[in-house]
């Protein structure tokens, strides 16, 4: 594990005194040495561990289809409900352990009149830290019925759409993160304007080509995620490969209830701070463990596994 100088130590160590910070994870524990200088007093007391050792901006992209509305065998419940559960309890822990994340949300359904058309595809929330408002929008997503005009899924017009607010908001610029969560297969494209003449294989040539720009140019990751089974409702190894070709991974959800875990997953991926305790202290034996009578080095700092922060 890389330790990043935010890590801070408020004063000089006295001669010959081991200094160590205990980590803790999830299955074992152990004793990292620190050595202190002027120049790693720079962490600010409060502000999250994964903020710190992690920071990226993050688009979230839904598909918004009609399909979404189908139950969720697992729950009875549409599958819309358990998009908007596991995309708002991936915002509650970025809050959490995080909350300097900047994350915005892109839905889509078809192309008609895009991009201005929120009943079709549209940047619902710029890139943020608002997360209330992030979680309000995210709750308020309302699929088009069933051959409505507004209906499809340009997979391609969530990417365009995500790409542009990370390109001109991100204040990071470039390697940040895209979360695609599909449950259909590509069928119209940004030019398309929600007619029903493209095919699969050309709708699915635009969106990898926002793919492509989008690691070329900004070098993003994408994570993508399948809703259900079937060859007939999603196409996996398409979502695949715009995980391969990015760096990110590939989740199937079989409607089994897994969501929210698959969220969980992507959390460990980005931010595996997430999963660390621990403290600075004085090892005046220098055993590489805290024993009973030593301290925690006077103004350093303690990692709260639970939230993340400080």
């Amino acid at each position: 594990m890389h330790i990043k100088k935010n890590l801070l130590l408020w004063g000089l160590a006295a001669a010959n005194v081991g200094i160590a910070l205990l980590v803790a994870f999830p299955f074992s524990s152990r004793a990292l040495p620190v050595t202190p200088t002027p120049s790693e007093d720079e962490a600010v007391l409060g502000q999250s561990v994964c903020g710190v050792l992690a920071p990226l901006d993050i688009m979230l992209v839904i598909d918004q289809s009609s399909s979404m509305l189908d139950a969720d065998p697992s729950t009875g419940s549409p599958k819309m409900d358990g998009a908007k559960q596991a995309a708002t309890f991936f915002v509650n822990t970025i809050a959490a352990i995080a909350p300097k994340t900047n994350i915005g949300l892109v839905k889509f359904a078809g192309s008609v009149s895009f991009p201005n058309r929120p009943t079709a595809a549209s940047l619902a929330v710029p890139l943020t830290t608002n997360y209330t408002q992030l979680k309000a929008a995210i709750n308020a997503i309302t699929p088009p019925p069933l051959g409505s005009s507004d209906d499809g899924t340009c997979i391609e017009c969530g990417l365009l759409l995500a790409n542009d607010n990370l390109e001109a908001l991100s204040k990071k610029k470039t390697g940040n993160l895209v979360i695609l969560l599909t449950d259909g297969i590509a069928n119209d494209t940004t030019t398309s304007n929600g007619l029903a003449n493209v095919t699969t294989a050309e709708a699915e040539a635009a969106a990898m080509n926002r793919v492509l720009e989008g690691v070329s140019i900004q070098d993003n990751t994408y994570h993508t995620i399948g809703v259900g089974t079937g060859i007939n409702n999603i196409h996996e190894a398409f979502l695949e490969q715009i995980a391969v070709y990015s760096g990110g991974l590939y989740y199937n959800d079989p409607t089994d209830g897994s969501l929210q875990k698959i969220f969980d997953n992507i959390l460990d991926a980005e931010f595996p701070c997430k999963r660390v305790s621990g403290s600075v202290f004085i090892d005046a034996n220098q055993n590489s463990h805290k024993d009973a009578g030593e301290i925690n080095y006077p103004g350093s700092i303690t990692i709260n596994s639970s939230t993340g922060t400080l």
